[in-house]
């Protein structure tokens, strides 16, 4: 089996097989019929910044939505009107999802995420971090991995079901590990969208803590687990009789190189960016330095094949704890910088999710499967917490949450672009693997798009029915 850290490279770069034409650096055809050929990539790009902050204004003036559920619908809308535009022949939209399918990926897991993660762990209360710290580790290790094999069992067992009420021509069947390898792809949290539904949600700190803490660290697991499975695939073919199962120490080597290696490269670059803040006298060269910290922790992550959201996060810990050494008492330059990057990016953020829309390969088949999955999904997720939470765990200090919590906790745990990242980063260079993808794609967005409207727009009717029992 290869290193880790090269397994992990194609997580940034996926193995993508389109034209000639689509290569990286290559020019991209034509977005707009007959336009000018200085309509480039620049430009699309300017237009989607301009539209997004066009629907994040319609959202806030007129529909009032939660932020990540408004902005994901204005994707979503803008998809729609660029599919209309292509079939009135006024708009290229293969251009549109040749960019997409090329740096989607790369810019939803690398750069906004690592802004948004950042800017959200630089806000938390790292005394309440480390206060439940055995809880977070335990939850976004043990506990994913309790839900990626609760979840690839149920998915299995569910698609067998449907397969036998389905009409006779519909293939709903699949294999194990194919469930498996999907599950590690729809296991980890959004931390944006569960930081910003847990914004408004008025239950205590220790709450907080805990459900933002999980959703920021349990990607790493995700990661391992997708990539282990995804290698276990590759070297059987299928059959697990010929596969080269990785062995408990091998696991352990990946789980603690990108685990492991994201929390030491974040502890080095936070405590590093802190004291060249700190020794620096120009409000201007601060705020640069700490987005140096932010693109530098996670462009190194990534070079090096380390979990990028992990590294990030410790870094903006690291950071956050170290404010009084350099804020000053009324003028705040860089609390009020990230501040503003977080309320700017998150639209982006989900915007984008809700354009990919664009890249999905519709399939009746897939799209009632993940519909039929979703709660499923959500099932298998109060699963993995209340296994050892009915074990008695809680009295040897791992788990700090009574049910109510654990039952908020479930309903707040949104997925978002991780999900589509991993599923975009699944490689196309086996014929097996290019036959999951459009499925996996497709099953993800209906996923995503259900996790983020439904439990988005009920986490607060929730919260406020358990609010008792929450607080006691």
């Amino acid at each position: 089996m290869a290193p880790a850290f090269q397994l992990n490279l194609f997580l940034a770069q996926a193995e993508t097989v389109v034209s000639e034409a689509a290569e990286r650096g290559a020019p991209l055809k034509q977005i707009i019929t007959d336009s000018p050929d200085r309509f480039n990539v620049f430009s699309v790009v300017s237009l989607f910044v301009g539209l997004v902050a066009l629907g994040a204004y319609c959202n806030a003036r007129f529909l009032k939505l939660p932020s990540a559920v408004g902005t994901m619908l204005s994707g979503i809308f803008f998809a729609l009107v660029l599919l209309s535009l292509g079939d009135l022949e006024l708009v290229q939209v293969d251009s549109v999802k040749q960019l997409l399918d090329l740096y989607s990926s790369d810019i939803v897991l690398s750069l906004l995420l690592g802004l948004l993660l950042f800017a959200g762990a630089m806000q938390l209360d790292s005394k309440l971090v480390r206060l439940h710290r055995w809880s977070i580790t335990y939850a976004a290790t043990l506990g994913t991995g309790i839900s990626i094999v609760i979840t690839g069992c149920f998915i299995y067992w569910v698609l067998k079901w449907l397969n036998h009420i389905t009409p006779v021509d519909w293939d709903m069947e699949t294999s194990a590990i194919t469930a498996f390898l999907f599950a590690a792809v729809i296991a980890p949290t959004d931390p944006v969208a569960v930081m910003s539904i847990l914004r408004r949600l008025k239950v205590k700190g220790a709450i907080k803590a805990y459900i933002s803490g999980e959703s920021l660290f349990n990607d790493a697991t995700s990661i391992v687990a997708f990539l282990l499975i995804l290698q276990f695939m590759s070297t059987g073919s299928g059959d697990p009789t010929q596969a080269a199962s990785p062995s408990a120490v091998i696991i352990a080597l990946e789980f603690l190189w990108i685990a492991g290696g994201a929390v030491l490269l974040g502890l080095i670059t936070g405590y590093l960016g802190a004291y060249l803040v700190k020794t620096s006298n120009k409000k201007g060269l601060k705020v640069l330095l700490t987005i140096g910290i932010a693109l530098g922790t996670g462009g190194l992550a990534d070079a090096v094949g380390v979990s990028n959201a992990v590294a990030v996060t410790i870094a903006g810990i690291v950071f956050g704890q170290r404010r009084a050494d350099y804020v000053e008492s009324k003028d705040r330059p860089i609390y009020e910088f990230w501040k503003a990057i977080d309320n700017v990016v998150n639209p982006l953020f989900f915007a984008l999710i809700g354009l990919e829309l664009l890249v999905v390969q519709w399939n009746v088949q897939v799209a009632v499967a993940a519909v039929v999955i979703f709660p499923v999904v959500i099932c298998a997720r109060y699963a993995s917490l209340l296994i050892p939470w009915c074990a008695s765990l809680g009295t040897n200090k791992m788990l700090k949450i009574n049910h109510a919590g654990l039952v908020l906790m479930t309903w707040a745990g949104i997925r978002g672009g991780v999900s589509f990242a991993l599923a975009l980063s699944l490689p196309t260079n086996t014929n097996d693997n290019e036959a999951l993808r459009p499925a996996f794609l497709l099953a993800t967005f209906i996923l995503v798009v259900m996790s983020v409207t439904i439990q988005g727009l009920t986490t607060d009717l929730v919260a406020k029915r358990l609010s008792g029992k929450l607080n006691s």
